[in-house]
């Protein structure tokens, strides 16, 4: 009998085993090649949306200019120069070791790169209301074929595709319409100073009617003689001829406990209104809401915020007011008072945004003069459209 020799099964299972390696090995390498791809992607997406919320925050941010103080031409200004941080920040953060450029949209088209409005309930954006409307930018980056070229890939051309597009886009809002003053963790001390103007000298001063003595300097934050486009009043005397202020009082009240002091003036004028100053009312100043030490519920028959008078002003607080000239402030705004010295009342109906530019407190004509001014507050509470504030804004955040 002839004999057959077998090749031991050892070696063949070898081989099998080197041909299935060598598949796997091409599959690992393709899984690892598009999972590198992949990965590059959304970091490139992740880059791209850091551009755009930047560029959303930017442009809002400049929304809150003091120029927008100036009437319709000088907000005009205003809206081109947030246009044009908008895209100095977009271009600023890389994407995909790149720098997106957005089209500033000067049109405002709903359908732009840059698009500012008035945020909805809804979180989108009406684009129809005037410029001193604005409230939200909303701004869209992209790398896509049409702009700024899409992305390359590192192995996706082996699969016939080298280049992907990505794309981000963000909201960013600032609160306006502020109803009150609620002190929190970071913000532990409002804007507010405690002197109230009268509503109907506020509304004439910010209408234009004043004096344009003072220039503000927003890059420098000093206040020098000349003009500069927005009008200046007396916080005090209010009126030259006595009305709307009440003798031994002339507008100055007690935010907090009843019974300050000029020293607990003097700290809330350098410092502005603490939390503990909150406490005394309930933690918060709303408009809404029924606050007097005396229990008094209206003024003039009117129910809401009431506030008492201080004692008056003196020269004991001449210089904490020289301190923050130029410095934007808050200040309460009423419709009715009624009483005298500490007994006074004042019905609250909104808040303005001013700032010192004189002070004078010695001698036989005293006086305090403000002008109209831009305040971030993040203390601010509200912010739900309505008109009881000017020019008070929260800071702005995200809209997710």
């Amino acid at each position: 009998m002839s004999s057959v020799r077998r090749l031991p099964r050892s070696r063949n299972r070898q081989g099998a085993v080197l041909v299935i390696m060598a598949f796997a090995i091409v599959g690992l390498l393709a899984f690892a090649a598009f999972a590198c791809d992949v990965g590059y992607i959304l970091l490139s997406r992740a880059q791209l949306q850091n551009s755009a919320d930047a560029s959303a925050m930017a442009g809002a941010w400049a929304l809150m200019h003091e120029d927008r103080l100036k009437g319709d031409q000088a907000m005009w200004a205003v809206e081109n120069a947030a246009r044009e941080e908008a895209y100095n920040y977009a271009f600023a953060n890389k994407v995909a070791s790149d720098h997106p450029e957005v089209d500033l949209n000067g049109g405002n088209a709903p359908t732009g790169d840059v698009v500012f409005g008035r945020l909805n309930a809804d979180g989108s954006l009406d684009t129809l209301v005037s410029p001193e409307e604005y409230n939200a930018v909303h701004v869209i980056v992209e790398r896509s074929e049409d702009k700024n070229g899409e992305v390359s890939l590192f192995f996706g051309r082996v699969l016939g595709r080298g280049q992907a597009a990505v794309r981000a886009e963000a909201t960013a809002s600032f609160r306006d319409g502020i109803t009150g003053f609620k002190s929190n963790s970071q913000h532990p001390f409002t804007s507010l100073l405690p002197f109230a103007m009268d509503v109907d000298d506020w509304r004439a001063l910010y209408g234009g009617n004043g004096a344009d003595d003072w220039t503000y300097d927003d890059e420098t934050g000093k206040v020098v003689s000349g003009d500069d486009g927005v009008q200046e009043a007396k916080l005090f005397p209010e009126k030259t001829n006595g009305n709307h202020i009440t003798p031994g009082n002339f507008g100055t009240v007690d935010i907090g406990h009843s019974g300050n002091s000029t020293a607990d003036l003097a700290r809330q004028i350098l410092e502005g209104v603490s939390a503990a100053d909150l406490d005394y009312i309930g933690g918060e100043l709303n408009i809404g809401d029924t606050i007097s030490g005396d229990g008094i519920q209206s003024v003039d028959g009117q129910d809401g915020l009431i506030l008492n008078g201080d004692t008056g002003l003196s020269a004991g607080i001449k210089d904490e007011l020289t301190a923050i000239i130029g410095q934007p402030r808050t200040i309460p705004l009423y419709d009715a008072v009624q009483g005298a010295g500490n007994t006074t009342n004042y019905h609250i109906v909104g808040f303005a945004g001013i700032r010192i530019v004189d002070v004078r407190l010695t001698g036989s004509k005293k006086y305090i003069t403000i002008q109209p001014a831009v305040v971030v507050d993040g203390s601010g509470v509200g912010g739900d459209g309505t008109s009881s504030s000017y020019q008070i804004y929260a800071p702005v955040f995200l809209v997710n």
